[in-house]
């Protein structure tokens, strides 16, 4: 999709930059999605579980909100601190994660990284806050 944003649209345009956002907001909601079907698999056994879930669901809202109401410095400022805890949130995440395999039930690493926690999956967050943040740094530095 980001390839053929690039192809369809010029950058560092506004509308660029509203695609850009537009795409994470995508990749957010779907994390959503996919961090409270996979945590719901065991039941939320864990209380950390629920932390992507609501980190996510906040980073959707904040950039919903992006297309419907007029762009300020102040909440522009807010998505970046939303943001930037996703990246936080992601990299606890990874961490979180290889410790769950390390520690698993199977004698093998690697049958835990199969049948676990999936170490990286948790890093999607940060690849996604970049993205959001390139997004609205083209439309901080390019207002219309």
């Amino acid at each position: 999709m980001l390839l053929l944003l690039n192809r369809m649209a010029p950058a560092p345009a506004y509308e660029w930059a509203r695609w850009i956002v537009f795409l994470s907001l995508g990749g957010f909601f779907g994390n959503f999605v996919l961090s409270l079907t996979d945590h719901a698999e065991n039941g939320f056994f864990h209380w950390a579980e629920w932390i992507p879930v609501a980190s996510s669901s906040f980073a959707v809202a904040f950039l919903a909100v992006f297309f419907f109401i007029p762009l300020t410095h102040r909440y522009l400022t807010a998505c970046g601190i939303v943001l930037l805890l996703q990246a936080l949130v992601g990299v606890i995440g990874f961490v979180l994660h290889a410790q769950a395999d390390l520690h698993g039930v199977s004698r093998s690493f690697f049958q835990n990284v199969i049948d676990g926690a999936p170490p990286f999956a948790p890093l999607l967050l940060p690849n996604l806050m970049i993205l959001a943040l390139i997004g609205l740094w083209v439309i901080h530095a390019h207002p219309r």
